[in-house]
């Protein structure tokens, strides 16, 4: 026991004797040499110094974006030179003048461009209208400041060439016209009156024509990753751009005079060009009427000209607005050193919406690359599961927006029977089955919630973590941190419009039965009385009828981009969501990415019923040539659905799917079956 003891102090001794001379000439270095301390500090500085640079380094995917756009924009800034280049030789050739103004006048209509291109900047958008009608559209027009700085933009262009006519003009254009006598104020002249009311009135219905048909929205190919911008120059429809211009100028051109000279002399004369009169010291009273022609075709051809231009410019601006996510054959996040950080800071940049889509086309680039490597960072279990958060908010909201405010089925229904009978005999999984729940047990929902499936009423769906919010008639598509819900008034008035829509109906199938009994008209019937007047008046009644019930509730398409207005945000979402769940089957060592196989195809599925609702019930009549956003995200849920279940056929049997997406699976596997013998049947007629 001693020997143990003393070999125990001995040991003890000597591990302990080491430390403290060690602290004591670290003591005696402190003592001696003060400046070993300030080393120190100066080496922790150093450490923080690193550390900080580390984070400096780390670049968000919109500043990254933003400095590519603004390069894509130096190739518009040299079309637009050109295009102000022959523009002013236009304008000043046939006037004469003096060469030293070219420049000057040049200088003025390229600023002019480039506030079309500062405009289409601010105002730059990748959404469709959330108007679900005519009416509604025009509100959001007058009352959005987007409309403003694009009418101010339009404006200024109009004033700049209208001032260089102006200038070039004689004495047709003059300000006022001289009287005989002096004692008689010189009277304003109407030409020139005209000529600023043409102005003012071209740029506006320009303007209100651009917004109206969403001509500053950026429509993006689904599945495409780069789009060359002379490609798309090339591709667009050069003779019906022309055309059309050409049309609303001479529309335009025979409208204004008369609409100048009945409605709006007078009250142009005594409120806008006051200001002139008093300024200029001219007469009151307002001057006697002078058109002239030849002042209205000249004003014609080079305000169209200049809208032409404007035209021109505005798809120059789209065509290197949607270059897409590839730089010189690389993404644009892998130009930071921590691409796949950048890369979510996109795709959770709901402020930005074209940063946004660009960073969802980026990720559909990486899922069907073939390069393993740029998919490696997704494998890992904290990035996919971020990722897979975005992709859950983006399909839950487009599922649910799909079938807001439909029209219900009614319960008193002569053919319900037999509409039970059918739906039980066929393969379909969803419809109409969602309106019969009392018969058939088909309409539930579920929820993912620590993998486990929860099943829950149509009811209490909407009180889930994601929900969808409205504000007034902006996007209903916010961060899933937000947990608002729908607010009050938008549910009753997507109520109002509903039972609206309805009573409407049955007004117009009514009012339909009243004129076939008056008229006396049989639609079986040969067309033999096609020019009488009472068969006139029920195609009248019939065209009014569709008139009125697209002004106050829309087209099919309308209503279609008011539930889903980012059909290429949902569609580039669904693809690269099933490129990368079929890609991780051989790539995904950590099963991290093909783990989560049930919640993907759970939804998918709910894209697919949300959608296929909004196609089987209708907020107005739906027309199956025109495709609108939600019948092309229907088709493409479907078809990736399908493609999914057909790669992983053989590891559906083992997990624990829910009902709706286990029916849907085996209706793709039979349908799957069916194609294989028919194609085996092809073949064996063939030999």
């Amino acid at each position: 026991m001693s020997a143990w003891n003393g070999s125990t102090n001995n040991t003890f001794s000597s591990s302990v004797s080491p430390i403290r001379s060690d602290v004591r000439s670290s003591v005696q270095r402190t003592l001696i040499n003060p400046s070993f301390q300030n080393k120190k500090q100066l080496s922790i500085k150093q450490s923080t110094n690193r550390i900080g640079r580390r984070e400096s380094q780390f670049k968000t995917y919109s500043s990254l974006y933003d400095n590519f756009f603004h390069k894509r924009m130096k190739f518009y800034h040299r079309l637009s030179a050109l295009i102000a280049a022959i523009f002013t030789l236009i304008l000043s050739v046939p006037f004469g003048g003096r060469l030293i103004f070219y420049p000057i006048k040049f200088l003025l209509i390229w600023f002019g461009f480039f506030l079309l291109q500062q405009a289409r900047v601010c105002t730059i958008q990748t959404e469709s209208s959330k108007a679900g009608n005519h009416i509604e559209k025009v509100v959001s027009i007058l009352s959005s400041k987007k409309s403003y700085i694009l009418i101010c933009a339009f404006m200024i262009n109009s004033c700049i060439v209208s001032s260089i006519i102006f200038s070039q003009s004689g004495s047709s254009l003059s300000c006022y016209i001289e009287t005989p006598t002096k004692t008689i104020k010189p009277f304003l002249n109407d030409n020139f009156a005209f000529f600023c009311f043409f102005t003012l009135i071209s740029s506006v219905v320009y303007s209100f024509d651009f917004l109206v048909s969403e001509k500053f929205t950026l429509h993006f190919p689904i599945g495409t990753f780069r789009q060359e911008p002379i490609e798309y120059l090339k591709a667009l429809p050069h003779l019906r751009i022309i055309i059309l211009s050409l049309l609303k100028t001479i529309v335009l051109s025979l409208i204004s005079p008369l609409v100048y000279h009945i409605f709006f002399r007078n009250l142009f004369f005594k409120f806008f060009l006051k200001p002139l009169v008093i300024f200029l010291d001219l007469n009151k009273q307002l001057p006697r009427s002078d058109f002239n022609i030849f002042t209205l075709s000249t004003i014609l051809i080079y305000l169209w000209i200049s809208f032409l231009s404007l035209d021109i410019l505005n798809e120059c601006f789209n065509a290197y607005a949607m270059v897409g996510c590839l730089v010189v054959q690389k993404p644009i996040s892998h130009y930071s050193e921590t691409p796949i950080q950048t890369l979510i800071s996109g795709l959770k940049d709901t402020k930005n919406q074209l940063v946004r889509l660009t960073a969802y086309q980026e990720l559909t680039y990486l899922s069907t690359s073939s390069d393993f490597k740029d998919r490696e960072s997704f494998y890992r279990a904290d990035n996919w599961s971020l990722i897979l958060g975005e992709y859950y908010f983006v399909l839950i909201n487009a599922a649910k927006s799909a079938r807001l405010g439909l029209p219900k089925i009614e319960k008193n229904d002569v053919f319900r029977n037999e509409k039970l009978e059918k739906l039980k005999k066929q393969a379909s999984i969803f419809g109409n089955m969602s309106n019969y729940e009392n018969n058939l047990d088909f309409d539930f929902e579920f929820e993912i919630k620590d993998g486990k499936f929860k099943r829950t009423s149509e009811k209490n769906e909407d009180n889930g973590d994601v929900t969808v919010i409205k504000q007034g008639n902006e996007a209903i598509f916010k961060n899933p941190d937000e947990r608002e819900k729908i607010k009050s008034f938008e549910s009753q008035y997507d109520v109002l419009l509903t039972s609206s829509h309805d009573y409407l109906n049955k007004l117009t199938k009514k009012m339909e039965v009243v004129f076939k009994e008056y008229f006396k008209y049989d639609p079986t019937k040969e067309n033999k009385d096609s020019n009488s007047i009472k068969y006139q008046l029920y195609i009248l009644f019939k065209d009014l009828s569709k008139f009125a019930n697209h002004l106050i509730f829309g087209t099919i398409e309308e209503q279609a981009n008011k539930r889903v207005p980012n059909k290429e945000l949902v569609g580039f979402a669904i693809i690269s969501l099933t490129e990368m769940m079929i890609r991780s089957k051989t790539e995904d060592k950590n099963n991290s990415v093909q783990g989560t196989l049930v919640e993907c195809l759970t939804l998918l599925t709910k894209v697919y019923k949300g959608t296929s609702e909004f196609i089987n019930s209708p907020p107005t009549e739906i027309d199956e040539n025109q495709p609108n956003s939600i019948m092309i995200v229907n088709e493409l849920s479907l078809s990736y659905f399908f493609k999914l279940v057909i790669y992983y056929n053989n590891v559906l049997n083992d997990l624990l799917l829910p009902p709706e997406v286990f029916r849907l699976a085996k209706w793709c596997t039979d349908m799957a079956l069916e194609q294989q013998k028919e194609q085996k049947l092809r073949t064996d007629i063939i030999q």
